[in-house]
């Protein structure tokens, strides 16, 4: 049994995380399929394999302070992760808003959008949406820090509706774009101090218009009516999808998925379960 039984804990390892150590080919090869599944979906202990952490010409890597250590580091964590699929679930998170440090400019601030996005790794989106609102490196790469009333910056609004809950051109409107820009107004930085804070003078406090509905709708409501929106919930489930597999996502289990998420309330772990 355990010999073929390794093949598949093998394959899914590189399919939910970044590959499994022999010795744990061994265990799981022994305990089951089912067992590996459990401990992927539920890991408990230490975040990190008992291995040595990696160096750069014979020194720890610095993601603070060396420039490029700060991806080295993440490299260097998924490698060494005992906790499989949470980093796998967190680069796919990555890859989903997309944040440069190109752009970004302060490693700090990336570290620091890793461990927001590992956080929520396999749990509630609506609260990693929400995070991600107030994240710094988020706040930076798309414009919200200083983005005020007397001129909106479109950058997150159109990046939250295009890419991060409904997908291009799926239920939206130009003015919708526009007008979450408004409500999104009022996030601050300061660049001699470099702390970022909310300005209430700096927010747009008039009634918007979105997604047909009015109000004085702030940050935090932009988010909750995005991922309320009749077409987000599919859009997101055949997303995380693609992220394991190249197949299509039958009809079937693609209506089981929408109807777990909300169900969930955006927890992402439910729908691993299906």
């Amino acid at each position: 049994m355990a010999t073929t039984t390794r093949p598949r804990i093998e394959r899914l390892y590189w399919r939910a995380g970044f590959g499994a150590l022999p010795a744990e080919l061994n265990t799981y090869s022994r305990l089951g399929v089912s067992a590996a599944g459990q401990n992927m979906l539920r890991p408990s202990g230490a975040q990190l394999r008992p291995t040595r952490a990696a160096t750069v010409g014979g020194r720890p890597i610095d993601p603070f302070n060396e420039w490029g250590h700060d991806v080295l580091w993440w490299l260097d964590r998924a490698v060494r992760g005992r906790h499989q699929l949470v980093e796998r679930m967190t680069l796919n998170w990555h890859d989903h808003f997309a944040v440069s440090n190109d752009k970004v400019g302060n490693n700090r601030w990336m570290v620091g959008h890793y461990w927001a996005l590992r956080r929520y790794a396999l749990g509630s989106f609506r609260a990693l949406m929400h995070t991600m609102l107030r994240d710094r490196a988020m706040q930076m790469f798309l414009d919200l820090a200083n983005s005020n009333k007397a001129d909106p910056n479109e950058n997150f609004a159109r990046e939250l509706l295009e890419l991060y809950t409904l997908g291009v051109n799926n239920g939206y409107t130009e003015r919708d774009i526009r007008e979450a820009a408004r409500a999104l107004t009022g996030f601050t930085f300061d660049w001699g101090t470099k702390r970022f804070g909310w300005d209430p003078a700096a927010h747009d406090t008039g009634v918007k218009r979105i997604f047909g509905r009015r109000g004085n709708f702030g940050p935090a409501d932009v988010v909750n009516l995005a991922i309320a929106h009749p077409r987000h919930a599919r859009y997101l489930c055949l997303k995380l999808w693609g992220y394991f597999t190249p197949l299509p996502c039958p009809a079937a289990t693609l209506k089981r998925m929408i109807a777990t998420y909300r169900i969930s309330k955006t927890r992402v772990l439910s729908l691993i379960h299906i």
